[in-house]
């Protein structure tokens, strides 16, 4: 088994390395599916991961959650449910080859009509987010769908058979529930799921507890608990995240003074903004642009 494995992820990463040989992440033509390639260790990137399965192929990756910390190896792969801020780092191969994955996004429709079709597999959901170990029929329906890249004819017909294929596997596995309560009305998860899409489209505001848990259907205490529980963040963590990636992005992509960006993402005070900003990303707001944008550089020469 382990050498069929083996075979499966070696032919994976022979089809990426025959189309893309530069760092970065690639939309490929295929809907949805991305190749993350050649990130280097010193290179510690924190951003909101949107739902998604993804896939170790060469190197290794560790994702920081909340207080918790996590590590893939070649063949593992991670589902994430919900918007889940998340700190990660990737690191090449003992060889030196560099860091390979993949990155499908999840689309709800999808999931929504494999859960109607079929019996996926059913547990309490801890978190919107796990993974494992792929076995060969998951290896397989990867393996399959990125070898569509050369068969530009059939990916508008077979891509969303192989997506789906893909998909089932992850659903009947043992983290399949976070990925089907996504597509079940009234689940925990499906209610925190819409208190964050409000959160997103409202950041800026002034949000309180009772706001969201209004919107989630929930008592305050059980929401805070489900919250917590699912995402690894209380409610104001996860608003204070997305505010500072949000305040990043900006303060990265426009020449926007430190306390006009910080006011815009809804924080009522600078120092405030600023004490969070250095404990979330480990620098002061304008070193932390200036590092990042001196990185940029490096890599466009």
């Amino acid at each position: 088994m382990k050498y069929l494995l083996a075979n499966i992820l070696k032919n994976i990463n022979r089809l990426v390395k025959q189309n893309y040989s530069d760092t970065g992440n690639f939309q490929t033509k295929i809907p949805r599916l991305v190749v993350i390639q050649g990130d280097v260790p010193d290179t510690i990137a924190t951003g909101l991961y949107e739902p998604m399965i993804y896939l170790v192929v060469q190197g290794h990756k560790t994702l920081t959650i909340g207080d918790k910390v996590y590590q893939y190896f070649p063949s593992d792969y991670f589902v994430m449910s919900v918007d889940v801020p998340v700190t990660s780092q990737n690191f090449p191969a003992a060889s030196g080859a560099p860091f390979t994955a993949l990155a499908l996004t999840v689309d709800s429709s999808i999931v929504s009509d494999i859960v109607e079709q079929t019996i996926c597999h059913q547990s309490d959901l801890q978190q919107a987010f796990g993974g494992g170990v792929s076995d060969a029929r998951l290896l397989g329906a990867w393996s399959r769908l990125i070898s569509l890249y050369d068969k530009p004819d059939d990916i508008g017909f077979l891509s969303t058979i192989y997506e789906k294929e893909l998909l089932y596997y992850v659903l009947k596995g043992t983290h399949g529930t976070a990925l089907r309560d996504i597509a079940v009305h009234g689940t925990a998860l499906k209610r925190i799921h819409l208190a964050i899409g409000w959160i997103k489209g409202h950041f800026r505001e002034d949000i309180g507890i009772a706001q969201l848990s209004d919107i989630a259907g929930m008592s305050h205490a059980t929401f805070y608990r489900q919250f917590k529980k699912i995402i690894d963040l209380t409610p104001m963590q996860y608003l204070k995240q997305l505010r500072l990636l949000e305040a990043r992005r900006i303060l990265m992509n426009t020449n926007l003074a430190v306390g006009q960006v910080c006011f815009d993402v809804g924080y009522q005070s600078q120092a405030q903004f600023s004490r969070d900003y250095k404990q979330f990303f480990k620098r002061s707001p304008l070193n932390d642009i200036k590092t990042m944008r001196a990185q940029l550089k490096n890599s466009l020469e």
